[in-house]
């Protein structure tokens, strides 16, 4: 056999792995037996491996992550951030990378999600983050992981991302309208706006562009959007429950128009 792939007998294979590390004497004189199904890929359609990871693997629950980590592109992706000397984990059980050393699938994901056009993607991504990944040939996700993604532009995005929260964190928010909450529960919302803004939008596709001033731009835009839409919200919604406020898709349209000033579609 050759280019051999474990699909479902991960566990067992690391436990007799870790016990031959330990005392090899445990392996070489052991009676038991490790029962093995082989299932050939010659000759078998394209992405029938994929298919058969996804189906064999009944005893673990299956998170819509491991659909993600089956896709080329994520490959592709984190080959890339390793040639920037940073490190994308993508693959359920990976480490999260810290700070500058990379970031991961969710953060990517949300970050692409909001960085739309349609609103919709960003409450999705304030519901549940796992549903953009369920199923890769299709949208949502391959309008979010498409082949001309760029490793530098999903990069660029979660710094928006990140420099979006510590601004929300950091942001004194006791003069406005229930101000904490707005900028915990609608954090999507505001990260969807600020990269709507114009300058924003050309800032983080534009790698000429020096991170610095992108962060210093965007936190300066997320404090005006935190401020507009606490106001909006007190003056539309004013005794709405904002944590479901902020899965509400429709009220996070009108929320759209109201920041945007153009018609809801």
């Amino acid at each position: 056999c050759t280019g051999v792939n474990i699909v479902n007998g991960a566990q067992t294979v690391g436990t007799i792995w870790e016990a031959a590390k330990r005392d090899p004497s445990c392996i070489s004189q052991s009676k038991a037996t490790a029962y093995v199904r082989l299932i050939s890929l010659q000759n078998s359609p394209e992405a029938f491996g994929g298919e058969v990871t996804i189906a064999a693997n009944t005893q673990n629950k299956i998170q819509h992550r491991d659909f993600a980590a089956l896709d080329p592109e994520q490959e592709r992706l984190a080959r890339e951030m390793a040639l920037d000397g940073k490190r994308y984990a993508f693959k359920s059980g990976d480490p999260d990378p810290e700070g500058e050393n990379g970031c991961n699938i969710e953060e990517a994901t949300v970050a692409l999600a909001c960085s739309a056009l349609d609103v919709t993607m960003t409450v999705q991504a304030k519901r549940e983050v796992g549903q953009l990944w369920q199923d890769i040939t299709k949208p949502p996700y391959t309008n979010l992981f498409r082949p001309d993604l760029t490793s530098r532009a999903m990069w660029r995005a979660v710094l928006v991302l990140r420099e979006v929260e510590k601004e929300l964190r950091a942001t004194d928010k006791s003069g406005l309208p229930r101000g904490e909450l707005v900028a915990v529960h609608e954090n999507r919302l505001i990260l969807h706006r600020v990269f709507l803004d114009s300058g924003i939008a050309a800032e983080y596709r534009n790698p000429a562009v020096n991170e610095d001033d992108l962060v210093l731009n965007v936190r300066r835009v997320t404090k005006s959007v935190l401020i507009k839409l606490a106001e909006l919200i007190e003056r539309n919604y004013p005794g709405a429950y904002l944590a479901t406020l902020a899965k509400n898709l429709q009220k996070n349209k009108n929320l759209e128009v109201a920041l945007s000033g153009t018609a809801v579609r």
